[in-house]
């Protein structure tokens, strides 16, 4: 909880990146495991955040919502390094940067 709080919503870059990576490599998006990732993502981060303006405002109750929504982006996060690293092939610029150095 200690560090959900200290580093400042981490949830940012981290979906940013994904945005990024999905925006380059629209089939990574199309795949079943990528729309996991998306849904686990956003339904993670609001019981999370919601928990921890709870907890800030003195309400110790809410710890386990807390942790109940970083884990559920955390396998959101997981599922989506799994979809790159399992469905990531050579990109269209690396076919072509490879057809260079045969010329």
């Amino acid at each position: 909880m200690f560090m959900s709080i200290s580093h400042k919503f981490q949830y940012r870059p981290s979906l940013a990146l994904a945005g990024i990576v999905y925006h380059l490599f629209p089939v990574l998006a199309q795949k079943r495991i990528g729309k996991l990732h998306f849904w686990l993502h956003n339904l993670g981060m609001p019981v999370m955040l919601l928990g921890l303006v709870l907890l800030e405002s003195g309400n110790s109750a809410v710890e386990p919502f807390i942790a109940i929504g970083a884990t559920i982006m955390s396998i959101g996060i997981i599922c989506f390094v799994i979809n790159v690293l399992v469905n990531l092939k050579s990109t269209p610029a690396q076919s072509v940067a490879n057809k260079d150095i045969a010329s």
